[in-house]
């Protein structure tokens, strides 16, 4: 009678086999932390420049002050726009909440370079910010490095994001690189 050979794998070639995943994913591993922190530093960036983009745009389609403030000490933590009646920064009694945006990951930062949006952001009823005549800009850092940085960069009118002009990874505002994540 024939011998029949049963196929598949030895215990060696399972072992190599196994042996070649394990080394690929520890080198894919690093590229894959890289990226993943890159897109949480975009999303957090751009969740900011919604926010922003949305209280303007309310503003003028209500015909009032409309503010984005802070959720609690920094605004990694988070932030919400409301209809800001008396104009005052604080959501009071009577004033309705519009939209909340969630705090940013452990290890994310988001912060401003202006002592005039350290706690919020108010739009008149014309689309202008009503707290800072001059602007300013924020930034989103992942443990304090600038390069890789994400900056929204905001005039009287208009929020933006900012480029990196000169690639060096680092964002510029109109005066040059913005040089601190706190």
């Amino acid at each position: 009678m024939k011998s029949l050979r049963q196929g598949g794998l030895t215990l060696i070639e399972l072992l190599v086999v196994l042996s070649i995943a394990v080394i690929l994913m520890a080198l894919a591993a690093p590229s894959f932390n890289e990226t993943l922190r890159r897109n949480r530093i975009e999303t957090a960036a751009n969740g900011l420049l919604s926010a922003l983009n949305f209280a303007r745009t309310e503003a003028i389609r209500r015909g009032v002050s409309i503010t984005v403030r802070k959720n609690g000490t920094q605004w990694e933590q988070g932030y919400f726009a409301f209809v800001d009646t008396n104009g005052n920064g604080s959501q009071d009694t009577g004033e309705a909440l519009l939209r909340r945006w969630d705090a940013l990951p452990a290890g994310y930062t988001l912060r401003t370079n202006s002592n005039n949006f350290a706690n919020y952001i108010r739009y008149n009823a014309r689309g202008e910010i009503a707290n800072n005549s001059t602007g300013g800009y924020f930034i989103v850092c992942f443990n304090g490095q600038l390069k890789g940085a994400k900056a929204i960069v905001l005039t009287p009118v208009r929020a933006v994001m900012a480029g990196d002009l000169d690639g060096n990874g680092i964002p510029e505002s109109d005066s040059g690189n913005i040089n601190s994540c706190n």
